[in-house]
């Protein structure tokens, strides 16, 4: 009979309330962080992409100098130590580009892992 065992009944009452409560600020705590890697992911790949971006137009100047470089070479204005100078920091600077678009790359599949992305077609296909 409830009457008997209230005291009981009133314990379990409370125990569910609070385990309740506890997985709200769990579900809470979850989203908040999930919101927070989705905010950071955006800001990394604008941040790599626009980095990439200079880094790119660094090179294409870079490649223009060097092309500059050449012809004065070929004209014997500068030596050939100026010209392979000039072409190493051409490479350097390419190189530097190449990075910063795979850094692009990383930074946009971190997103879409942040958003969730592609978790349907894993389940679908077993994976």
């Amino acid at each position: 009979m409830p009457v008997f065992n209230q005291g009981a009944l009133r314990a379990r009452r409370e125990a569910e309330i609070s385990a309740a409560k506890q997985s709200e600020i769990a579900w809470r705590s979850a989203v908040a962080s999930a919101v927070e890697d989705v905010q950071v992911a955006q800001s990394n790949l604008s941040r790599y992409r626009q980095r990439a971006a200079l880094l790119q137009t660094a090179a294409d100047d870079y490649n223009r100098s060097l092309s500059l470089a050449q012809q004065n070479y070929r004209n014997g204005a500068i030596t050939l130590l100026d010209l392979l100078e000039t072409d190493r920091n051409a490479a350097t600077a390419k190189l530097s580009a190449a990075a910063a678009v795979l850094d692009a790359a990383q930074a946009w599949a971190a997103l879409k892992i942040a958003t969730g992305a592609g978790a349907a077609v894993s389940e679908q296909t077993g994976g």
